[in-house]
């Protein structure tokens, strides 16, 4: 992961015992748009893996666009 640039929503994809798991992230620190991991980056990722929120995500990303939508109308 070292060097990787993230950001919140992004998702990890790891194999553990010859499974893929996707996390999703939902914070880190140092507190920015987007970070480039190093030994010092904190990544908290989400409890649930990314297949048991995925229709949650599409959700917000949903109201995002109804949001910056209502923006560039004013």
């Amino acid at each position: 992961l070292e060097n990787r640039i993230i950001t919140k929503g992004d998702v990890l994809s790891f194999n553990a015992i010859g499974k893929r798991i996707d996390f999703v992230i939902i914070d880190y620190f140092p507190k920015a748009d987007a970070v480039r991991i190093h030994l010092g980056t904190r990544i908290i990722i989400s409890e649930k893996t990314y297949r048991e929120i995925e229709n949650e995500l599409k959700k917000i990303d949903n109201a995002k666009e109804l949001r910056n939508g209502c923006k560039t109308q004013l």
